[in-house]
């Protein structure tokens, strides 16, 4: 039992750093005046998942610790497992949102340095003349 409880407060750790890192990160381009748009939804998306991330953490731990909270309450049960359960999809449908935001947002600052969109239609221009 003892492992169980160092793992979730390992994981409650890890999710507090990584949410100071994202404030760290967002004050500094605050304090610089770079915040554009995508930044902002960035910390947005980065701030939402790591409260569900710790709400998932912390609802699996103390429905694993205090189990006889449980004990003839099947709707509780039903009630309080179904909603751990949801989080963890939630959680990922976040992740994935934010890796699809990143690609877009970077591929855009790709595109739009040194010419590079003209570059790309050379090489897929020459690609289709000679197919």
């Amino acid at each position: 039992m003892w492992t169980i409880n160092i793992l979730f407060f390992l994981a409650i750790v890890v999710a507090i750093l990584l949410s100071r890192h994202e404030i760290s990160r967002y004050s500094d381009a605050r304090i610089a005046g770079t915040v554009t748009d995508a930044v902002r939804r960035r910390f947005t998306r980065r701030m939402i998942g790591t409260g569900i991330l710790t709400l998932f953490l912390a609802m699996t731990y103390f429905g694993y610790t205090y189990k006889e909270m449980f004990i003839n309450r099947p709707w509780f049960f039903g009630i309080y497992w179904t909603t751990c359960i949801l989080l963890a999809p939630l959680l990922v449908f976040i992740a994935l949102m934010d890796v699809r935001a990143i690609f877009r947002q970077g591929m855009s600052e790709y595109m739009n340095e040194d010419k590079e969109s003209e570059r790309l239609q050379k090489f897929l221009n020459k690609n289709k003349s000679e197919d």
